[in-house]
């Protein structure tokens, strides 16, 4: 069967549908990643680069939810209307399956990859799309986004307990972002509440005693 002029633009949009469920699909996934705190972190660090990126980022994340309802909301209509257009060019079950195929692929599996590893680099890149699809969906997401903000309360960034900052410390220095010394001084000054005097002062007999007068020096 011969293609006609109206299949070639048909696999076309099928194609651009394809980009933009992967859009979705990854943003949702690396945007929503990143917690308002982890932003701010990122952003007073002495990274300038991805400072700048996370910048970026920021003001779109301080709307999670309207955020959350325009990428779900994108990626239902991409993906029904390519399932719908796939069903057109073939048969039904064999454009369910192509449709299927695309969308698990080049939909979910690449870009939620992709963006779970480089969500800075990535989101920060999508932002100016990101806001013209905001403002396109406005007034289908807004609603629906102030009914979360209501039912779930201000979206909190993650806090760590005392216990938790020790092994973040501690995976740094393992990974070589801090040096031993410094991680052990930092992990003091976090737990030194929880712990007894004697776990961290000598002993009486086996402290060096030193005059006053004396130099702190190595030449005794």
């Amino acid at each position: 069967m011969a293609i006609t002029m109206d299949d070639t633009i048909s696999w076309i949009v099928i194609v651009v549908l394809v980009c933009f469920s992967a859009l979705f699909s990854g943003l949702t996934l690396g945007l929503m990643g990143l917690d308002l705190n982890g932003l701010q972190i990122i952003m007073n660090g002495d990274n300038e680069e991805m400072a700048e990126m996370a910048g970026k980022i920021a003001p779109l994340r301080e709307n999670g939810n309207l955020l959350l309802c325009t990428l779900l909301f994108g990626n239902v209509v991409v993906n029904a209307y390519l399932s719908i257009l796939m069903a057109e060019l073939t048969s039904g079950y064999l454009g369910l399956a192509y449709s299927s195929l695309a969308i698990v692929i080049f939909g979910e599996i690449i870009p939620q990859a992709s963006c779970s590893r480089y969500a800075l680099q990535i989101g920060s890149r999508a932002v100016p799309i990101v806001t013209v699809l905001m403002f396109m969906f406005y007034p289908i997401t807004k609603p629906v986004s102030m009914v979360l903000d209501y039912a779930l309360g201000d979206e909190l960034g993650t806090i760590h307990s005392k216990t938790e900052l020790a092994e973040l410390l501690r995976i740094h220095v393992q990974q070589g972002a801090l040096d031993v010394e410094t991680g052990n001084i930092t992990t003091g000054a976090v737990t030194y509440q929880d712990k007894q005097v004697k776990e961290v002062m000598s002993p009486y007999d086996e402290a060096m005693l030193l005059n006053a007068s004396d130099l702190l020096n190595f030449k005794k």
